[in-house]
């Protein structure tokens, strides 16, 4: 017999055979049943099994056994109910083959009553990794030999909470699910109580920093972007106030001194033309060397980048896609 937490060790210590027992023991036994019979009846559940169980221990009746299981099912302790119809199918089995025309209907009942409770519970068998001599294991509260982890335990269908404990470690709980039939359930102390391994040193990477391109004379490529376009807009500046004030000469003397303009009139004409000129083709290579510059210093991509310069009269535009 196995598994059966609370009632097992007085069921195991059962009396003498019903073949063997003496009229002393005969007579003991049906008074004591007789008494649990009586407490059944008045619905004293706890005193008729003390009752029952007291009648067994005297003489191994099949019918007090019986008795002993129907009472802790109707307290709802299957699985003791279950592990107790186990041995009062034994203790029929033995009886009917000494006295058929009077155990036969125990036996029967055991058989049949005990395929109703099974049909309630599923059996565990318990393999427990990296337990000590001190490892304490427990089923729903219920603690379980070490003796019996390795034996086959009746528990109800559903949820059951296993915990082991051992001096100076932290407890280990597991909720399990319980279903019909027979299952092994590994419970991994090793693993669980293992030694924390050395804590390791975060290393966290740095990345690396980008390495500016090389420019002239030490200077990014960048900032020599930067400059040229300076130097374009100033020149297209210069070309913008010039030019208009080329114009401006040129329609006065158009207007007041045609033909007879003095030299000095139409030098300064032609000398504001000159620098408008002269700071249109700085604007323009200003501009143009500051954009391609600015593009060479870029981080490469998988589109490339265009520009393009317009130039109109009196207008430089500078239009592109950069990606």
């Amino acid at each position: 017999m196995v598994g059966c937490i609370a009632i097992a060790p007085a069921v195991i210590a059962a009396g003498a055979p019903v073949d063997a027992a003496s009229e002393e023991q005969t007579e003991k036994a049906t008074m004591l049943y007789l008494e649990a019979k009586d407490a059944f009846d008045k619905q004293q559940m706890d005193k008729a099994l003390q009752g029952f169980q007291a009648s067994f221990d005297v003489v191994a009746s099949p019918n007090s056994i019986l008795m002993v299981a129907r009472i802790l099912l109707a307290m709802d302790r299957i699985e003791e109910a279950y592990t107790v119809y186990q041995e009062a199918e034994r203790v029929s089995e033995y009886a009917a083959s000494k006295n058929p025309a009077k155990y036969d209907q125990a036996l029967k009942d055991a058989r049949d009553e005990m395929n109703g409770v099974r049909n309630k519970i599923g059996i565990v068998t318990w393999s427990v990794v990296g337990a000590s001599p001190q490892t304490q294991l427990s089923v729903n509260g219920k603690p379980i030999p070490q003796s019996s982890w390795s034996a086959e335990m009746p528990l109800r269908l559903g949820e059951a909470t296993v915990v082991a404990t051992e001096p100076g470690k932290p407890d280990y709980q597991e909720v399990i699910t319980v279903t019909p039939g027979g299952a092994t359930h590994s419970v991994n102390l090793a693993a669980f109580w293992a030694p924390a391994g050395p804590v390791q040193d975060a290393v966290i990477p740095v990345a690396e920093p980008k390495q500016k391109k090389p420019g002239f004379l030490g200077v990014p490529t960048r900032t020599w972007s930067y400059v040229a376009g300076g130097v374009g807009a100033a020149g297209l500046l210069t070309f913008t106030v010039a030019g208009v004030a080329s114009n401006a000469r040129y329609n006065e003397l158009e207007t007041h001194c045609k033909p007879n303009c003095s030299s000095d009139d139409v030098s300064a004409a032609r000398r504001d033309k000159l620098i408008a000129n002269a700071g249109l083709i700085v604007g323009i290579v200003g501009v143009g060397a500051g954009t391609a510059l600015f593009l060479l210093s870029s981080e490469p991509k998988q589109e490339k980048s265009t520009a393009h310069v317009d130039i109109g009269p009196g207008s430089v535009m500078v239009r592109g896609t950069f990606r």
